[in-house]
């Protein structure tokens, strides 16, 4: 079975959050990659199929994107009409 792609890009979570989404992750069959800034995902994004992160950049070029999560209660700046490139995500 191959394993499908998580991306976090938020800076400032601890070494156990990082552990904890890792090992959620992990147990369902993703592969789980941390990144402090959106640019260091950019050769990962296309694969991904959930997203952490707060940058449309990161849903612009995830054209495999089913999932992004928000760690804010504002989503404004994705409301865009080319904030996503699969038409898929949520």
């Amino acid at each position: 079975m191959e394993n499908r792609s998580l991306v976090v890009v938020l800076p400032d979570l601890t070494e156990s959050h990082r552990e904890t989404i890792r090992s959620a992750a992990v147990s369902r069959g993703f592969v789980c990659r941390f990144f402090d800034e959106p640019s260091q995902s950019l050769p990962f994004l296309k694969d991904a199929e959930i997203i952490v992160g707060t940058d449309p950049f990161l849903s612009r070029n995830a054209p495999n994107l089913r999932w992004l999560c928000s760690p804010f209660a504002g989503t404004d700046r994705f409301l865009a009409d080319d904030a996503f490139a699969s038409p898929s995500a949520l």
